[in-house]
């Protein structure tokens, strides 16, 4: 405020040209300082981009050097299957829309370029990351937008043309033929439709089931069956253990032992520490012997441990078990990964 009314006090007095010229130099050198800041913190070693940033300009970056980034399901690369599924039928019209953004009467504007530069970087970058295809959504939604209404704008004048004849024969020569205006017509309806349907189905039976309470359908009868071992795992904590009882397990049970159980996590979503994760890491890579010392030093009093069973659930701690490996590895040494193979598959714990 007090900027804003020193700003219009010398506006008062000095020619506005002139005002213009010092507030250019001003941000001129607000930008050269920032620079230079920027590069003195870098060089220096005291700033530097984060691990999920250095994976978007090099997709590699986290399996080779931060295996606690590369675990996280959310920042695996997408699989081309997984558009499919969500973004559908718009997946179609969206090289179309891009085309008529660059192209189109030749006539590019700030919103375009915008567009244009939005939708191919978020492209590119929600396929090194699937939790970046929610970034992408909003730019397909928009791109497909434009050309689903350029082909309904084009199909509706030479539908009308033929109904009505308001054309002249100069614009009528451009107009597409009517039964290919029709087919493109009901081609892009349909789609449409069909991309509503999906979008229905896909929020009722995928993205609404709880983390907590799985559900799934029996292949054999059809009929719903209902997985609630986490449920009942959390409620036996509860009921079972004391209140200032410290649970082992990996991080990604944190939140939901807190928040069901009452009882406090050694690890949780939220541990910023990779010496800590890598320690729980290395307590679940261990022998008894080894892990038994590893949990006292935690001051740890039950360890929660999940087993896919006969189900052969997939997102187990087994199938989990070379990543603790690897973050363990990454600040213990001692740990070799190679040791936890055998005929080419992981195995148990390797004495080390």
């Amino acid at each position: 405020m007090l900027a804003y009314l020193a700003l219009n006090k010398v506006r008062e007095t000095l020619p506005e040209e002139q005002i213009n010229s010092s507030i250019r130099l001003f941000w001129i050198l607000i930008g050269i300082l920032f620079v230079l800041l920027f590069a003195m913190l870098t060089l220096g070693g005291r700033t530097r981009f984060s691990g999920r940033s250095m994976t978007l300009i090099d997709p590699s970056y986290a399996s080779n050097h931060m295996p606690l980034v590369a675990s996280v399901a959310e920042h695996s690369a997408t699989a081309w299957g997984l558009y499919l599924t969500q973004i559908h039928n718009l997946l179609f019209f969206v090289p179309l829309g891009l085309y008529l953004i660059l192209t189109y009467k030749k006539r590019m504007t700030y919103g375009k370029l915008f567009l244009a530069l939005y939708i191919l970087c978020s492209i590119y970058f929600s396929c090194v990351m699937i939790r970046l295809v929610l970034i992408v959504a909003p730019a397909i939604v928009l791109v497909s937008a434009l050309a689903v209404g350029w082909i309904i704008r084009k199909a509706s004048k030479a539908i009308r043309h033929l109904l009505v004849g308001r054309e002249d024969n100069a614009k009528a020569k451009n107009l597409l033929p009517v039964e290919f205006a029709v087919f493109a017509m009901v081609i892009t309806i349909w789609m449409l439709r069909n991309y509503i349907l999906h979008s229905n189905l896909y929020s009722a039976e995928i993205l609404s089931s709880p983390s907590i309470v799985l559900s799934q359908g029996n292949q054999i009868d059809g009929t719903r069956v209902i997985l609630d071992d986490f449920r009942e795992a959390y409620y036996w904590l509860k009921q079972n253990t004391e209140k200032r009882d410290k649970i082992l397990s990996w991080w990604d049970y944190g939140y939901q032992i807190t928040g069901m159980s009452n009882r406090t996590v050694i690890v949780d979503n939220n541990t910023w520490n990779n010496t800590h994760i890598a320690t729980v890491g290395k307590f679940l890579a261990s022998n008894e012997e080894d892990g038994i010392e590893i949990a006292r030093k935690l001051d740890a009093n039950y360890v929660l441990v999940i087993f896919g069973g006969l189900i052969n659930y997939g997102g187990d701690d087994l199938s989990k078990f070379l990543w603790f490996v690897r973050i363990a590895a990454g600040v213990f040494p001692a740990i070799k990964e190679e040791e936890y193979y055998k005929d080419g598959q992981h195995f148990g714990v390797a004495e080390y």
